[in-house]
């Protein structure tokens, strides 16, 4: 079903309503994905579409936090993060 913020898990299988996934279920087709895991030293994770970290997880947190908004989480949450970068001076 296509009900995360961004969707872009449902965009790739061309799903951009609940419609849609409704249609997809009906036809009962089958779609290979690629499935990653990360390895970390105490735990692995399993992950479809999207592996983040560092700003882009920090961007989706937030995002995540705000999503009563909409599509405009990732926006506004980018453009906070932008502002909190640091600046450097190159001579």
């Amino acid at each position: 079903m296509p009900m995360g913020t961004g969707n872009s898990f449902a965009l790739d299988l061309h799903i951009k309503t609940v419609d849609d996934a409704f249609a997809a279920l009906k036809k009962q087709q089958l779609q290979t994905v690629d499935v990653g895991k990360a390895i970390a030293p105490n735990e692995h994770r399993y992950f479809i579409n999207n592996l983040g970290f560092g700003l882009v997880h920090d961007i989706a947190r937030d995002a995540a936090k705000m999503r009563a908004i909409g599509k405009t989480s990732y926006t506004l949450a980018t453009l906070a993060h932008l502002l909190k970068l640091p600046s450097y001076q190159f001579d």
